[in-house]
Parts: structure tokens; C-alpha cells; sequence
């Protein structure tokens, strides 16, 4: 396996919401990309909480992560993205791209995940004219990691942020696609899973492939609906973020 190292442009920070503790990661240096399809940033790098460690970045990069900040977060804490966001808003400067990659809707406030950081960073202190990306799509990290063909959207309604994100994911096995409503592509990544979870009730009830086809159409109709009262463009729900995101959650054996 060889190695090539990919400079990066400016530095990159991570925030990451693991299990019990929040993390701030800003990486330094130099990416080491590797041929196969992760991307190692080997730097001691200093957390909120001042530990050592090391990071893997699954994906590979084209170009350097310039001015980018990803939000990554575990799916049984959610209500962790507030947090880790008010820990980070010191340190993000002004007119700063994050990319939020959590799906899920805020119980009290039903905000999306990016709401909840327009919200949070908002607030006094906070940096001005941040532009939130959400990135979001069918793209299961079991098959990302191993390079297999993979697509994912992009969505803001910073196109030139969307644009950019796109660019710097978009590599010979993974297509990232642009689309500004990005209301339609966060409640597509919320709500898929709802359905999905009736479809593994059916499939466990042995129900057949009839009713799990039933399940998908007339569930991604019902998100349809809901999502057009809610303002968002039709076309996003019979898109890669829409059912594409549900059928393979409704359907693999990853999920």
C-alpha cells in the first residue's frame, strides 16, 4: 500500500460527541492519504478535555479540508449536538463552513440538526455568517470504508458552501450531489428511519416482500406530503436523501 500525503490548505477542526464526552479536535499539519479509502491525520492533537490522540478519517479527500468544520455525532446523543456546539462556539470563526453529518429532529424544539447549530452558535459570542452544510444520503460506512461506489448530498442554502462540500468529498467512488433544500434532505435523514423500523416490524412478522415494498412507497408518499407543508421541494424526497436514504435503511443487512 502506498502513501501519499495531501496537504491541507488550512486546518481542520473536528468535533465529535462520543458515548459520555465531547471532544474539539483541531488537526494541524499534513493528511496522510492512503490507496485504500482511509485517510489518516496522524498529529497529537489536543481535545477539549487536553487528551493524545489519533484520528482516522473515513473517505478520501481530493483536495485539502480548507475552512471546513465537520460535526459527526453518535445517534443516542442527539440532544449532544447543542452541547457540543455551544463548547465549540468560542473557537469557530466567522464566516466558517461546518458540515453536519447527524440526522434527527431536537425533541422540544423539533429543529433539525443544522437548526440547532444556526441556533446554538447563534447566541452571544458566537461567530457571525457561519454556513451550514448538511451532508446527507444511502451511504452505509461498511461500504464507504471499502470503496465501494457510494453517492451523498450536499445541501445548503449556501449553494457556493454546497458547492464547495462537494468538491472536496467528490472522489472515483463517491458522488456528491448539490441540492439547496436542505429542510428536505434533514427530514428525509429523520424520518426514513421511522419507516424503516416499520418495515423490519414487518419483515420479523414475515409479512413477505409485498408488504415491505408497501411500507417504503406509501411511507416516502406520507414524508412527501409532510415535507411540502413543511416548505421543502417535492423532487427532494424521491431523491438520493429521500428514498434513496430509505430503501437502503428499509433494506440492507447493514442497518
Amino acid at each position: 500500500m502506498t502513501e501519499r500525503v495531501v496537504p491541507l490548505d488550512e486546518k481542520i477542526l473536528l468535533f465529535v460527541a462520543l458515548r459520555q464526552f465531547v471532544l474539539g479536535v483541531p488537526v494541524h499539519q499534513r493528511a496522510h492519504r492512503l490507496g485504500g479509502a482511509h485517510a489518516l491525520v496522524h498529529n497529537s492533537v489536543h481535545g477539549l478535555n487536553d487528551g493524545h490522540f489519533h484520528l482516522i478519517l473515513g473517505g478520501k479527500f481530493q483536495r485539502g479540508g480548507q475552512g471546513v468544520h465537520t460535526l459527526n455525532h453518535h445517534a443516542h446523543l442527539l440532544h449532544g449536538l447543542r452541547s457540543t456546539a455551544a463548547k465549540a462556539r468560542p473557537f469557530v470563526p466567522d464566516g466558517q463552513i461546518i458540515v453536519d453529518v447527524a440526522k434527527g429532529i431536537e425533541k422540544d424544539t423539533l429543529f433539525t440538526m443544522t437548526e440547532i447549530l444556526a441556533d446554538e452558535l447563534g447566541k452571544e459570542g458566537g461567530p457571525k455568517g457561519v454556513r451550514l452544510v448538511a451532508l446527507s444520503g444511502p451511504t452505509h460506512a461498511e461500504e464507504v470504508a471499502i470503496d465501494l461506489p457510494t453517492t451523498i448530498v450536499s445541501a445548503s442554502k449556501d449553494m457556493e458552501a454546497a458547492r464547495f462540500v462537494q468538491t472536496v468529498f467528490t472522489n472515483n467512488v463517491m458522488r456528491v450531489y448539490t441540492n439547496e433544500d436542505i429542510k428536505g434532505v434533514e427530514l428525509s435523514g429523520a424520518m426514513k428511519n421511522v419507516i424503516a423500523l416499520g418495515v423490519g416490524i414487518s419483515t420479523g412478522l414475515g409479512y413477505g416482500d409485498n408488504a415491505r415494498a408497501a411500507l417504503i412507497t406509501r411511507g416516502i408518499a406520507e414524508l412527501a406530503r409532510l415535507g411540502v407543508a413543511m416548505g421543502c421541494n417535492v423532487h427532494t424526497f424521491a431523491g438520493l436523501a429521500g428514498i434513496g436514504d430509505l430503501i437502503v435503511t428499509a433494506t440492507s443487512m447493514h442497518s
